[in-house]
């Protein structure tokens, strides 16, 4: 078995992919560019509050330079903000 194989995100992400029928993954990683007002940059795109939803509890202690992880909408207007990596 691969590491990917143990990894339940990737599992996760290859059922996402075989039910949407493409190769593409709806999950960005993104750099929080500003906290006030919050801007996330991902895929060269500024990404601002009003088009996220946001887990609250990635709020605590969001700094500028964090890395996080997003999720795409099918039509890329909006983007759902899961958490922050390190």
């Amino acid at each position: 078995m691969s590491c990917n194989e143990d990894n339940p995100f990737y599992s996760l992400v290859e059922i996402m992919r075989r039910a949407k029928g493409q190769s593409a993954s709806p999950f960005l990683i993104g750099k929080v560019t500003a906290t006030a007002p919050l801007t996330v940059q991902a895929g060269g795109i500024p990404i601002t509050r009003k088009n996220m939803k946001i887990n609250s509890q990635v709020l605590n202690g969001l700094e500028r330079e964090n890395e996080v992880v997003l999720l795409e909408s099918a039509d890329g207007q909006q983007y759902i903000l899961l958490c922050k990596v390190v």
